[in-house]
């Protein structure tokens, strides 16, 4: 038997052992029945060569009935070489020599009198195709607002030339930042103006200065203060001068020229990197109506003073306790130094215990993942902030995006207390000391373990009162002797509204420090330069001397807390 050429070979027919079909019962346009084997008239095999059908019997008729009757000339049925019809060949007509083994592959075909039925799609399948769908256009609506927003924001920003001379990068991949606040109102409106009760003269006085170090892993950042009154040297010019003189003086080259505003931010720069002895990598400056805006956009912020206050300079007017403040008292607030017992150092306190206020308020609220409020927060900023031009605020924001409030720390560079220098009311600074104080911040000390207290017989103790409250220190004294330490002398603090009662040391004075720490262990800890002896400076939670209390001293893998100007962006409580 030869291989195949048209049909299917017997053993593949499924007609095989079938009777012929009569004329009348052939297939649908095929020709009548033939031999056994069938024929190529009736569909069958007969087209196989060595088959038993008769290619010229009574069922082949001629070329023009098959043609008319829909059958190919040679026989079969449409589409195909012949035998069988669609609806049975698995082939499909569409047989092709070269196929497997020499026979046509399959092809499915549909019965012509059978219908189709349309598919139907769960509606689970529907509804997750119009989610994707709904979600993707989200995405390029929400992209869209959001590079729109910043594209706006940076169109508002004013670009200054700030970064001059600076120290070499010891931080590497670290951030710093030198956040300026200056009394500029040059941008305000009529209204705001107005309601200010103020001009829109040009002013050059730089009443913040903040310089900001983020680790290059986001984590932390630390806002580091300078006293606008600190007694500072000021590169390039003679003598010692206030801080918030360098602008001037940098943009007068100390007084002998005309008035260039980018000279006087890079003398600035210079001075804070001086004294810090770090390279200040980006300059921030906010107006005086950034505060106002800000908290305007922000639907104001929650204080609470200690006390009561109302300034004609500054224009305060606040009750004591809490109170929501926005626009005129918010910008009243952080500007306030007359009527505060540390004057600049307490202004200072209050400027970040407003950016503490502000940060929470901003990420509790969700501004920065809702577009219209973050809009208007920006719009607020943007009006009221230079930069410089390497600072990309998507990448700084990408740099702090997980970062917590506890996780902002505001601190101020070690002072001396207030003075008088020619005349002038000054913050004293050593400023030998500041670099130390700086790698200290870059790379934090390993934590040591805690000394052991020391014998009570062998430690002094001067108790200092700044809880406000008549004859504490002469308590404390006395239940100090009772417990076995030696009193010092008594007196009262530097101010009277300490919340906390502090515990303070200098170099080689932890031991008794600690040992005080074991009868007042509601204390805090604080490290401080130039103290001898031991200082228990109490505050409004003082309330005995525990003087039975020896079992309760602390493990000895405490260390030191930071001075009681230190906090964090999520401490809340009253202020002066």
């Amino acid at each position: 038997m030869s291989g195949p050429t048209d049909g299917l070979p017997p053993e593949f027919d499924p007609r095989r052992g079938q009777p012929p079909r009569s004329p009348r019962g052939g297939y649908p346009g095929g020709g009548s029945g033939g031999g056994a084997g069938g024929s190529r008239g009736n569909g069958g095999s007969a087209g196989y060569r060595g088959g038993t059908g008769d290619p010229g019997g009574p069922g082949r008729g001629s070329a023009r009935d098959r043609r008319g009757r829909g059958q190919d000339p040679r026989g079969g049925y449409p589409g195909g070489r012949g035998g069988l019809p669609p609806e049975l060949d698995p082939r499909g007509g569409s047989y092709r020599p070269e196929g497997l083994s020499g026979y046509d592959v399959p092809v499915t075909t549909r019965s012509p009198g059978r219908q189709t039925r349309p598919r139907r799609n769960s509606p689970l399948v529907g509804f997750l195709r119009v989610s994707a769908a709904f979600l993707s256009v989200l995405v390029l609506v929400a992209s869209g607002a959001m590079w729109f927003l910043y594209r706006d924001f940076t169109t508002k920003v004013d670009r200054v030339d700030a970064i001059g001379a600076t120290h070499d990068d010891v931080d590497g991949r670290d951030t710093n930042i030198l956040l300026v606040g200056s009394d500029d109102r040059t941008n305000a409106t009529p209204a705001e103006l107005k309601e200010l009760s103020t001009t829109d003269q040009v002013t050059n006085s730089t009443d913040t200065m903040i310089l900001v170090h983020i680790p290059a892993d986001g984590r932390k950042a630390t806002a580091v203060s300078f006293p606008r009154d600190s007694w500072v040297t000021i590169p390039g010019c003679s003598g010692q001068h206030k801080l918030n003189s360098a602008y001037i003086n940098g943009a007068t080259d100390c007084g002998t020229t005309k008035a260039v505003p980018d000279r006087g931010r890079q003398k600035l720069v210079e001075t804070i990197s001086d004294l810090s002895g770090l390279k200040i990598d980006h300059y921030v400056e906010v107006d005086l109506l950034g505060f106002y805006r800000i908290t305007k956009a922000i639907g104001g912020i929650q204080v609470c003073l200690n006390q009561a206050q109302k300034d004609p300079f500054s224009g305060i007017d606040l009750p004591k306790g809490v109170s929501t403040i926005e626009g005129k008292q918010a910008l009243a607030f952080v500007r306030q130094r007359h009527g505060l017992p540390r004057g600049d150092l307490d202004r200072i306190v209050r400027q970040q215990y407003f950016m503490s206020a502000t940060f929470r308020k901003v990420t509790s609220l969700g501004v920065l993942t809702n577009p219209i409020k973050l809009k208007r927060l920006l719009d607020a900023i943007g009006t009221s902030m230079r930069m410089d031009p390497g600072l990309d605020p998507i990448q700084l924001a990408g740099q702090l995006r997980g970062l917590a409030a506890g996780n902002v720390t505001f601190t101020t560079i070690p002072t001396g207390g207030n003075g008088v220098r020619n005349g002038q009311d000054v913050v004293l600074v050593d400023e030998s000391t500041l670099p130390q104080y700086f790698r200290s911040l870059v790379n934090p000390p390993k934590p040591k373990a805690a000394a052991k207290p020391a014998a009570r017989g062998d430690v002094t103790v001067t108790v200092f009162n700044g809880s406000g409250k008549s004859g504490l220190a002469g308590q404390a004294a006395s239940g100090l002797t009772k417990a076995g330490f030696k009193v010092g002398g008594t007196g009262n603090a530097d101010r009277q509204d300490y919340n906390r009662t502090e515990i303070r040391y200098g170099a080689g004075g932890e031991a008794g420090a600690r040992a005080v720490l074991a009868v007042v262990p509601s204390a805090t800890l604080v490290q401080q330069n130039g103290v001898s002896g031991v200082q228990l400076v109490l505050g409004s939670d003082f309330t005995s001397i525990g003087a039975n209390a020896a079992s309760r001293a602390p493990a000895a893998t405490s260390s030191p807390k930071a001075p009681s100007d230190s906090r964090t962006a999520a401490d809340v409580g009253c202020i002066n």
